[in-house]
C-alpha cells in the first residue's frame, strides 16, 4: 500500500499491504487478550510465595501444600478442555470475559480463605480460568491477527505467561517483609478486572467465529479496519469455502517459490559468506552477480537468506511443521 501503511512504498516486507493504523490496532486488542496469559503465569507462580506463610497459619501438612499447589493444574485441564467448546457457542470475547470473571472468583476466594478446604476450592476455581484462557488466548489472537504479523502475535501470549511468573515473583517479594500471603493473591485481581474490562468495552469479536455465525457484515467490517475492503471480501469467502488466510498465502508461496526455483542452484549456504548460488549454474554455488533474489524480509524485517526452492515449495505446500 502507499502512504499511511506501515512501511513505506517500495520497502517490501511482509508489513507493507498493512495500514500502520490497522497494525497497531490489533496489537493494542492482542495486548488485551494476553492478559489471560500474564493471569495464568501469575496464578501458577505467586504461590510459591504465599505457601511459605499460610502453611504455619493452617498448620498444612506436606501433602496438603503439595496438593494446593498442583490442585491449579487439575482445575486447568477441565478448563481447557470446556473451553473451545464454549468459545465456538458464545465466541471469543464473551469466553474470555467469562474466564475473567473466573479469575476474579478464584482471587476473592483465595483472599479470604480460612483454612485447607477453602484454599483448595480457590485454586481449583483458579486453575479452571488458566486451564480456559491457556486454550481461549490463542485462538482468539491467530483470528485477530492478519497473517503477516500473526507469528509475532501468537509470541505475545508466551511472552505474557512469564512476564505474569515474573510479576508474582515481585509482587512475593514485595509483600514476604510483612507475610501478608492474602496480598499477594490479591494482586491478581488487578490485570484479572482489567480483562473483564478490555473484554466488555475493547476487544472486537473474532472476525472468524463472526462469519461463522453467518454475521459477514460485521466481519467485512472489522477486517476492513485493519486491511481493506476487498482482502475482506477473500477472506469471508475462504473462510465460508473451509479454507483460511494461511491456505491462501501458502499458494502464493509456492507458485512464487516455483517461479523463483527455475533455473536456481539449490545448493545450501554456509557461514553467511555472501555467496549465493543465484546465478543459475550447477558449479559451486558461489555467485558473480549483485545476489538479487537470495534475500527476503523476514517478518521481523531483517534480511535474510533464502533456503534452497525446494525446500520453499516443500514448506508452502506442507507448511511450518
Amino acid at each position: 500500500m502507499g502512504q499511511g501503511s506501515s512501511r513505506g512504498s517500495g520497502s517490501g516486507g511482509p508489513l507493507a499491504e498493512l495500514p500502520a493504523k490497522g497494525v497497531r490496532k490489533v496489537y493494542r486488542s492482542a495486548l488485551v487478550v494476553a492478559l489471560g496469559g500474564f493471569l495464568f503465569g501469575f496464578d501458577t507462580g505467586v504461590v510459591s510465595g504465599a505457601l511459605l506463610f499460610f502453611r504455619h497459619e493452617f498448620g498444612l501438612s506436606s501433602f496438603q501444600q503439595g496438593s494446593v499447589v498442583s490442585v491449579l493444574l487439575i482445575g486447568a485441564m477441565f478448563g481447557a478442555l470446556g473451553a473451545g467448546r464454549v468459545a465456538d457457542r458464545i465466541g471469543r470475547r464473551r469466553t474470555l470475559m467469562l474466564e475473567g470473571l473466573i479469575f476474579v472468583v478464584g482471587t476473592v476466594l483465595a483472599v479470604t480463605a480460612q483454612g485447607y478446604g477453602s484454599l483448595m476450592l480457590a485454586r481449583v476455581v483458579l486453575g479452571l480460568a488458566a486451564g480456559g484462557a491457556s486454550a481461549t488466548v490463542p485462538i482468539y489472537l491467530s483470528e485477530l491477527s492478519p497473517a503477516e504479523i500473526r507469528g509475532r502475535i501468537l509470541g505475545l501470549n508466551q511472552l505474557m505467561i512469564t512476564v505474569g511468573i515474573l510479576g508474582a515473583y515481585l509482587v512475593n517479594l514485595t509483600f514476604s517483609s510483612t507475610e501478608n500471603w492474602r496480598a499477594m493473591f490479591g494482586f491478581g485481581l488487578v490485570p484479572a478486572t482489567l480483562l473483564v474490562l478490555g473484554a466488555l468495552f475493547f476487544l472486537p469479536e473474532s472476525p472468524q467465529w463472526l462469519i461463522v455465525q453467518g454475521r459477514t457484515d460485521q466481519a467485512r467490517r472489522q477486517i476492513a479496519r485493519v486491511t481493506n475492503e476487498e482482502r475482506a471480501n477473500r477472506l469471508i469467502r475462504l473462510v465460508q469455502g473451509g479454507g483460511s488466510e494461511d491456505d491462501e498465502s501458502s499458494r502464493r508461496d509456492d507458485g512464487g517459490a516455483r517461479n523463483e526455483g527455475n533455473g536456481a542452484d539449490t545448493s545450501a549456504t554456509h557461514g553467511g559468506d555472501g555467496s549465493s548460488g543465484g546465478n543459475g549454474r550447477g558449479g559451486d554455488g558461489s555467485s558473480g552477480g549483485d545476489g538479487k533474489g537470495s534475500k527476503a524480509e523476514s517478518p521481523a524485517g531483517g534480511a535474510t537468506r533464502l533456503p534452497p526452492a525446494g525446500v520453499r515449495c516443500s514448506r508452502a505446500r506442507c507448511g511450518r511443521r
